[in-house]
Formats: C-alpha cells, sequence, structure tokens
C-alpha cells in the first residue's frame, strides 16, 4: 500500500469535504463565531501543509549552504557533509519541531 499517496487522497477529500460541504452550511447558519472557528482551523491547516511541504526541500537547502560555504570552511566540510548524511533522521525530527512551533508562534 502506498501509504504517502493514501494520505495525499485523503487530505485532497477532505479539503474537498470542507470547502463543498460544510462552507456553504457554515454561510448559511450566519454565526460569526463559527465562521471565524472555520477560517481560524483552515488557516492552521495550511501553516501546517507548509510546513510539512517545506520539510521536503530542506535537503536542498542544505546541500546548497555546504557547497555555498565551502571556500571559507574547507577543513570542516568532511565533518558537516558526514554529519548530514549520519544523523539526516535527527535532523529532520528536529526541523519540524522547530518549524511547527515557529509557525504557530507567528501565527498567534
Amino acid at each position: 500500500m502506498n501509504v504517502k499517496g493514501f494520505l495525499v487522497g485523503i487530505s485532497i477529500a477532505l479539503i474537498g469535504l470542507l470547502i463543498f460541504i460544510l462552507l456553504p452550511r457554515i454561510f448559511v447558519s450566519m454565526d460569526i463565531m463559527l465562521i471565524a472557528a472555520f477560517f481560524i482551523i483552515l488557516l492552521s491547516a495550511i501553516v501546517l501543509g507548509f510546513v510539512f511541504a517545506s520539510l521536503a526541500i530542506i535537503p536542498y537547502i542544505q546541500t546548497f549552504l555546504v557547497y555555498t560555504l565551502k571556500p571559507f570552511f574547507r577543513k570542516y566540510m568532511n565533518i558537516v557533509k558526514i554529519s548530514l548524511k549520519r544523523y539526516q533522521r535527527r535532523n529532520s525530527g528536529t526541523i519540524l519541531m522547530f518549524a511547527i512551533s515557529f509557525s504557530f508562534i507567528f501565527f498567534i
């Protein structure tokens, strides 16, 4: 089973559910608090989506920075490359936690 494809399909289905079923019902009810809550939840989902999308480009940014800083720190580049490869999973988890934390702090 393709887990990524399944998750993308579920997320697209949920977005369709929100836009085509819930949004008209919320507007018809004319409840300001419900409309505000809906938009806050929608904005939170957008922020979270951007965080997860940005995680896909982090390895490219790291590679770009390594090759950009290579002339200045020639002695240490082998150590940096080894640690980036060896601890890639831990680095991505840390980046995910920081990105979610800071994005929701800036959102509030």
